[in-house]
């Protein structure tokens, strides 16, 4: 699920304050990452003609940013996406097709139905639009990011992409357009479980590197550095506990469903 290619200290730019150069756990996790859906399909990934464009490296035609970022909100998505839909929900978004169309009535409503007052957007928009956002991998720091939601439905996930944004010019960003993947709930907590012991013992061997060979004029504070790997590590250890034995909140889908059926209708 989770790939990621870790910058060499020296590739890395330091950040600045006070006129202090430094590099912090975070800054260190600086690196290529993308996301795996499978052999075929990378998202995160640009186009031959995105790259042309730019003149990025072909052979790492993936978003150059601090990995920490998207591993930390694959975590927090995990709280929702945990809790699966009940089928009177899901089936209004059960295909790629049906999900397009709701999001498009959601839209149309928002437009054509909406008095634009706070309660009604909070008490009917809100409600029918929420349960869908809090599934949906959060990208916002990346320019034309694709929206990717995972849902829950019995013991399936499904993985569904739409990135299908271009420059004013027409360049065409990510290689991927749209699509949709199924897997076991289990299988995906067990890939992305080693994925992020994968990342941590990479992250340990980062930490090594730029303390054993300092970058000139760059301030790293080693316990800090140590103090956030631990962090880490037990934040990672944490996630099937969480999962399995920390009571959730469940949503009211009854509500849910009844705001669904309330913008249909109105639309």
């Amino acid at each position: 699920m989770i790939k990621f290619l870790l910058k060499e200290i020296k590739e890395i730019e330091p950040w600045k304050e006070n006129n202090q150069y430094f590099l912090h756990w975070f800054g260190l996790t600086d690196s290529y990452y993308w996301i795996s859906i499978d052999e075929n399909v990378e998202l995160f990934r640009y186009s031959e003609e995105f790259i042309t464009k730019y003149g990025l490296n072909p052979s790492l035609p993936y978003v150059d940013y601090q990995c920490a970022r998207l591993i930390w909100d694959i975590i927090d998505l995990l709280n929702f996406v945990s809790i699966p839909i009940p089928s009177k929900v899901f089936e209004i978004i059960e295909t790629i097709d049906k999900f397009e169309s709701y999001l498009s009535t959601l839209s149309d409503w928002l437009e054509n139905q909406w008095d634009k007052t706070d309660e009604m957007y909070n008490e009917i928009y809100e409600v029918a639009r929420e349960w869908i956002d809090h599934r949906r991998l959060d990208s916002g720091y990346l320019i034309g990011a694709p929206d990717i939601y995972f849902f829950k439905s019995e013991e399936k996930i499904y993985i569904r992409w739409f990135s299908e944004y271009k420059e004013s010019d027409g360049t065409k960003m990510w290689k991927e357009n749209k699509g949709e993947k199924v897997i076991e709930y289990d299988d995906l907590i067990r890939e992305l479980n080693s994925n992020l012991i994968k990342f941590e013992k990479s992250m340990a061997t980062q930490i090594d590197a730029a303390l054993n060979t300092p970058p000139k004029n760059i301030f790293i504070d080693s316990k800090q550095l140590d103090k956030n790997q631990i962090q880490f590590k037990e934040l990672i250890e944490n996630i099937p506990m969480r999962l399995n034995f920390t009571s959730k909140v469940e949503p009211d889908w009854d509500n849910i469903l009844n705001k669904i059926n309330l913008i249909k209708a109105m639309n």
